[in-house]
């Protein structure tokens, strides 16, 4: 759990929004019902990571995701699904689409289960374990049981997440024929550092169905460090992973896809990447250009 120390310095920096959600929370409100495109949304504030959904539930672009089930029937494959908020965004524009999402922390898994119940989402699959291409026992780093930048990664991992505890990961090879046997349009992978297992884990479902990737690579800037070095090569190894299985990068910038050939490692750069199946790219890159 975070020091009171993390808590106070998180709430110094927290804008008006947060507090005001972290009051009603005090003051006894247990859920909050929000509107976001055209329909409503109830929030569990009266659960870990409530107020943290409430404050982020607003702040995507829908036409963006919108465009992007547009042209990718199927499946939702959500990897790092945190407290839900992915799973709140598809269910609000695509009710009936089929979500499977999969997460680790159970303190998250039992947010996302309260929003799930509140709002009587169907065609919800939560699976409380993390997905890599090999199954066993992982050590989670966080800040906290919400922490959305938790990681497995012990190179990734950084001073604050000094809450540590073992946690279950799925092969995600030997899922293609269960969990994932039906049809999988989108994959999402927000795993802080390990993209490169989930989607050596997930090459046969990349392979049988061509999904969207959904992708979150953090800049590594060029300090010199080991840290750096072992991050940076470890972005190489996702290129040639992605290279291999014949998909295309492209870098998400207000929606609108950007042709590059590795991610951006400029602080401060946009993470949110997009990898497309060669043999789609023109069209769908096109599609997202509006």
């Amino acid at each position: 759990m975070p020091t009171l120390r993390q808590r106070v310095s998180y709430l110094v920096r927290a804008d008006r929004t947060y507090l005001w959600y972290l009051l009603l929370r005090k003051l006894g409100k247990r859920r909050l019902k929000q509107e976001h495109a055209g329909s409503r949304l109830l929030v569990p504030l009266g659960v870990p990571g409530g107020v943290q959904l409430a404050y982020m539930a607003g702040r995507l672009d829908y036409a963006f995701l919108r465009a992007l089930l547009a042209i990718a029937p199927g499946s939702f494959v959500d990897v790092g699904a945190n407290v839900g908020l992915t799973l709140c965004w598809l269910k609000l524009l695509e009710p009936g689409r089929p979500w499977i999402g999969f997460e680790p922390s159970h303190t998250a898994c039992a947010c996302i289960r309260e929003v799930i119940l509140l709002n009587g989402f169907s065609d919800t699959r939560l699976i409380e374990a993390g997905l890599s291409d090999r199954a066993g026992r992982f050590t989670l780093h966080a800040a906290s049981g919400t922490d959305s930048s938790a990681t497995m990664l012990e190179v990734a991992r950084t001073a604050e997440q000094d809450h540590a505890r073992e946690v279950e990961v799925l092969d995600g090879a030997a899922l293609s024929d269960s969990e994932l046997r039906d049809k999988v349009g989108i994959v999402k992978i927000d795993v802080e550092g390990m993209e490169l297992e989930v989607v050596r884990g997930l090459r046969a479902v990349l392979k049988r169905d061509r999904p969207l990737l959904l992708l979150e690579i953090l800049p590594v800037p060029d300090d010199g460090t080991e840290r750096a070095k072992k991050l940076r090569a470890r972005q190489g190894e996702l290129l040639a992973e992605l290279r291999d299985l014949d998909y295309r990068l492209a870098q998400s910038v207000g929606g609108v896809p950007r042709d590059v050939q590795s991610p951006s490692n400029e602080a401060g750069a946009a993470y949110d990447y997009l990898a497309i199946p060669a043999e789609r790219y023109t069209e769908i890159h096109a599609a997202l250009q509006g």
